[in-house]
Parts: structure tokens; C-alpha cells; sequence
């Protein structure tokens, strides 16, 4: 299998699902694995996860032609590298019409780049009924639903939610405690030299919580790299 063939798609109809700091942490694991993950941004506002990763991502405005032709021919350049997609909820519409009128999914099936979709739930009724026309147009699109405490808020149980969602993988993102996350939420922030080198600066107590927080988010992707939704090399 070729190391790092994927398009993950990460989105939501709605604001506030939490889908720029999923992007951001998909794409922090994929860097942590040496996978050199290549970032795309569709908000052209205020573009967070592409500042977060100058250099590595880009943003695509798809509202114009330009802008949909730069993101999605370069979605299929075979060159091995993974792409992260950050769908901006304004977006969200256009970005799944133009992937069903072009036949994307199965152009990249063709190509042998799996499309992964990372979809970012919420207890909204239009959130299940979405992913679920999703999943009816492009079945052999892996589905991913992601709950992120931190974004959404949720009255009931998270695990039963994801359970309703058409998807056998799911992905928890739990809440920060709010003075550690004041810490990181700044674009030159890394989780992935975090890991490599704690910050001496940071608070002992700070880095033990951001530590856990981290690390059970990312053993989360190592699972899903252990059922081949995310192509890889060997686990370390």
C-alpha cells in the first residue's frame, strides 16, 4: 500500500463543529508520522488552519472557478503526500456539489487515493440526516465522525450520538481545560515538537494535562491507522 494516499475531508454543515482544530490535529499527527501532510484552507477570511501551517497549507477560495480548479486538481496529484481539507461550513455546500458533479470520489478511486471523511457532528437533527446522504452518495468513502467537546456543545452522551452516525469509526475529541488551551490556541503552537520536546516555559501541571489530552486523541488515529483509513508506514 502506498504510504500517505489520502484525501481526508474534514467538515461539517454547521459553525462551531469543531473542523479547523480537527484539521489541525489530523494534520499534527500526520507530521508527528513523518508523513508530510499538505494542507488545504477553504475559508479565505480568516483562514485558521492555514496560518497554522505556513508553508504546508494553503487556502483555496471555491467560490471562484480558480480557486476550485487550484484545490481540486491538486487533491489528485499522486505524488504521495496526504491531503487535509479544511471545509468551512459556508463552504460546505459547494464543496459536495462540486465533488458529485465532477465525480472526484471516484476519479481519485481511479487513481487510488482514498478519500476519507472526517465529519464533525453535532446534535442538530440536519447533522445525522447530512452525513447520512453523504454516505449514500459515496458508500466506499470511509466516514469518520468526529465529536469535538471542546466546539460543540452537547446536552446527552457523545458515545451514543456517534453510535446513530453511518460510520463503524469515530473520533473523540474531549474538552481542554480552558487555561491550558489559552496556552496552544496560537498559530506557531506545535503539538508535534510538543510531544518531541515539552516546553520548559509550560507549566508542569499544564503540559501533564495537554500530555493526556494529546495522547488520547492521537492513539485514537493510530487506530485508524491500524484499520488502514489512514495509509501509513509502520507504527512506531
Amino acid at each position: 500500500m502506498r504510504p500517505g494516499h489520502n484525501v481526508f475531508i474534514v467538515c461539517a454543515p454547521h459553525p462551531r463543529a469543531g473542523v479547523t482544530t480537527t484539521a489541525i490535529l489530523l494534520t499534527e499527527y500526520l507530521t508527528w508520522r513523518g508523513l508530510q501532510p499538505e494542507g488545504f484552507d477553504t475559508d479565505p477570511y480568516e483562514s485558521a488552519f492555514a496560518n497554522r501551517f505556513a508553508g504546508q497549507a494553503r487556502v483555496t477560495d471555491i467560490s471562484t472557478t480558480q480557486g476550485q480548479i487550484s484545490l481540486f486538481d491538486q487533491l489528485l496529484v499522486c505524488d504521495g503526500r496526504p491531503k487535509v481539507v479544511d471545509v468551512w461550513n459556508r463552504s460546505f455546500q459547494k464543496f459536495y456539489t462540486i465533488l458529485q458533479e465532477t465525480g472526484f470520489v471516484e476519479e481519485a478511486k481511479r487513481l487510488s487515493i482514498d478519500v476519507v471523511i472526517l465529519y464533525c457532528a453535532d446534535e442538530l437533527p440536519a447533522s445525522l440526516v447530512t452525513a447520512r446522504q453523504i454516505s449514500q452518495l459515496w458508500p466506499d468513502a470511509p466516514m469518520i465522525a468526529a465529536v469535538n467537546e471542546g466546539a460543540a456543545e452537547f446536552q446527552g452522551d457523545v458515545h451514543r450520538l456517534m453510535a446513530d452516525f453511518p460510520t463503524r469509526l469515530n473520533l473523540h475529541i474531549r474538552e481542554l481545560d480552558a487555561q491550558v488551551s489559552r496556552t496552544i490556541n496560537k498559530e506557531t503552537f506545535s503539538y508535534t515538537d510538543f510531544l518531541n520536546d515539552p516546553p520548559f516555559d509550560m507549566s508542569i501541571l499544564a503540559r501533564s494535562a495537554l500530555r493526556k489530552w494529546l495522547v488520547h486523541i492521537f492513539k485514537q488515529f493510530q487506530y485508524l491507522e491500524q484499520n488502514g483509513v489512514i495509509n501509513g508506514t509502520d507504527l512506531r
